[in-house]
């Protein structure tokens, strides 16, 4: 029998990467692309016995001799702040090429919340969380409908990883001041995620594909809150760190300025789409964020050293 092989999109990242160790783990192959295979992450994917492939999503030729011979394929793609079709285009075209060289089953990582969205805070179709969602969407109705024998779709949750970079735009002055300004409240249970469980799953739905065909799982799996999530960060890390939250008020005039903040306002409830009982049904091995700050706190203290 020959051995199973999987096409990773992303390996050099926090989903991709997890997916491809989890795989790795359990004696599959992976293949990936990467645009330049000299640099470190490249190499050290490399190291790990990846198999790379140069070129981009926007290469057919290039797509076509990484997914030959794949049994599966791992697909995730970014938004971009430039082009707002980006995802939508490289997901089709990552999704065309997985059909066309036989790919028997594909699992897709969307985000939470975007089965029904209308159901977010302050919802907005026209919003740049607008598109974002409409390009998921698109490419989750692909992989439904393209006629894979097997697919999976993983909705994930706000990830662990997100704060091995507090100098991230999405977290303003955070690293620099200690504080966070956002537009969340109090109250906002976080739906978090270590990308090592997103990983797991996926590698448990190549493996048991019956058992994952024509899932849409919920990735989340604890609810926390910002101020929790900031109190653990500055045990850890020894800095006083906090949350200002921005008052209703303070939210409608930014949300006028640039409507890049309706991807933070509308988080606001998305923890109604988590559903952890679902997941533990799956017997696939749950994480905290404790344990995740645990297992990374050389890391996480590095991020936060100023």
């Amino acid at each position: 029998m020959s051995q199973f092989k999987v096409f990773v999109c992303g390996v050099t990242g926090n989903q991709g990467g997890a997916a491809a160790d989890a795989l790795l783990s359990r004696g599959a192959t992976v293949h990936t692309l990467s645009r330049d295979l000299s640099t470190a992450k490249s190499q050290a994917a490399a190291t790990k016995g990846i198999k790379l492939f140069q070129g981009g999503y926007d290469n057919p030729e290039s797509l076509a001799a990484a997914l030959d011979h794949c049994d599966a394929a791992f697909v995730i793609v970014s938004p971009s702040f430039t082009d707002h079709k980006a995802e939508l285009k490289q997901g089709s075209a990552i999704i065309a090429a997985a059909k066309a060289a036989g790919i028997r089953h594909i699992v897709y990582t969307s985000g939470l919340g975007c089965n029904e969205p209308e159901k977010l805070y302050h919802w907005d179709s026209n919003s740049y969380m607008g598109n974002m969602v409409a390009n998921k969407q698109a490419n989750e109705h692909q992989v439904r409908s393209s006629g894979f024998p097997y697919w999976t779709i993983l909705r994930t949750g706000h990830l662990d990883s997100n704060y091995l970079s507090p100098q991230s735009p999405q977290f303003g002055d955070l690293y620099e001041t200690g504080e966070w300004s956002n537009m969340l409240t109090k109250d906002t249970k976080m739906p978090v995620i270590d990308p090592a469980t997103i990983g797991a799953f996926a590698a448990a739905a190549f493996y048991n594909p019956d058992r994952f065909h024509q899932q849409e799982l919920p990735m989340a799996e604890e609810l926390i809150t910002l101020d929790e999530i900031m109190a653990k960060l500055s045990h850890l890390t020894g800095r006083q760190l906090r949350v200002n939250y921005y008052t209703d008020e303070e939210v409608e005039t930014l949300l006028k300025v640039n409507t890049f903040f309706s991807a933070q306002v509308t988080m606001r409830n998305v923890s109604i789409f988590a559903n952890i009982e679902q997941l533990k049904s799956f017997n696939v091995p749950l994480s905290s964020f404790d344990a995740y700050l645990e297992k990374n706190q050389d890391t996480v203290k590095e991020a936060f050293k100023l």
